[in-house]
């Protein structure tokens, strides 16, 4: 076997049949571009882990390490210290990529000093958009300061790239915030983006670099998901870069751009659009009186974890 060009991290915890299709997309991808998928579980009950062994049984490309920390953040990190390629690429288990994603990947780590690139993603399914981006347009970000304040829209934390060379840069992951920390929210990925632009770091947005990720369906669900993650990004900035006028203006924006919005919902009467609008501005407003925790991480912890 070659060595690989791509690690692809794939983070997992209990979702086996989306894991399955998200493992079968992978394979289906057209040849190319060698690469290997660690899958980092976070110790599944619902046979997913045993799922995985048989792939990687199968297919020596796919390898499986279980990493029992909650944080999504330090399951990143893991992938990356394990991983033996010099670009790492991330997608959640719940991800179906397209047949070229590993290539156009590739593809955009040949341009002059690109060390940290997104794609683009694609609802799965009909529901309630969260968390896609589906300009056709390849864009940099990071060139201009304005970027810093809207970092949210460059990409997703379910579809991006690193180089592994750029590390000592930017640092790892910060596991302290985000998904599955004490202060809770979602967010993890934007602080990342935003941290990288700080540091003077490109971001390429790469369309032809496309994954399908499912969308909530029930209403309580997408306001929840809303939710969470206004609080993340709120959490990280008073945690992190309250000094940085960017960041207080990154807030101010998308507290205004949810009040805006919320007086129009009080306007027409749309009582799920007033409650979604809520419950952003509640997201914030929890995330900037959350408690800061010691410890702010910019580079990794080593942890235990169990191969199997």
């Amino acid at each position: 076997m070659l060595a690989a060009e791509i690690s692809i991290v794939v983070i997992s915890f209990n979702r086996r049949d989306s894991l399955r299709k998200c493992l079968d997309s992978l394979l289906a991808m057209k040849p190319g571009t060698d690469w290997e998928a660690v899958i980092v579980d976070q110790g599944s009950t619902d046979g997913s882990i045993e799922l995985v062994t048989q792939y990687a049984q199968q297919d020596s490309r796919i390898r499986l390490d279980v990493c029992r920390r909650t944080s999504l953040n330090a399951k990143r990190n893991r992938g990356i210290q394990i991983s033996g390629a010099d670009i790492v690429a991330f997608l959640d288990d719940d991800c179906i990529v397209d047949q070229n994603w590993v290539d156009a990947c590739s593809s955009a780590f040949r341009g002059k000093g690109v060390n940290l690139v997104t794609g683009q993603i694609r609802p799965l399914n009909k529901g309630f958009k969260r968390s896609i981006r589906t300009s056709s347009k390849r864009r940099v970000w990071g060139a201009k300061w304005f970027d810093r304040v809207i970092c949210w829209r460059c990409g997703c934390g379910n579809n991006f790239a690193i180089r592994k060379a750029v590390l000592d840069r930017i640092g790892w992951l910060d596991e302290d915030i985000g998904a599955g920390t004490a202060l809770g929210g979602g967010g993890d990925d934007t602080e990342y983006f935003y941290r990288a632009m700080l540091k003077g770091c490109h971001i390429v947005y790469t369309p032809d670099m496309l994954v399908y990720h499912p969308q909530p369906t029930a209403f309580d669900d997408y306001r929840r998901r809303s939710q969470f993650y206004y609080r993340g990004v709120a959490v990280f900035v008073r945690k992190k870069y309250s000094y940085c006028p960017s960041a207080i203006l990154m807030i101010a924006i998308r507290l205004m751009h949810s009040l805006t919005f919320l007086l129009l919902a009080c306007a027409s009467l749309d009582k799920e659009a007033l409650s979604s609008r809520r419950a952003e501005i509640g997201g914030t407003l929890g995330g900037l009186l959350a408690r800061n925790q010691p410890g702010v991480l910019l580079q990794y912890r080593p942890h235990r974890s169990t191969e199997r």
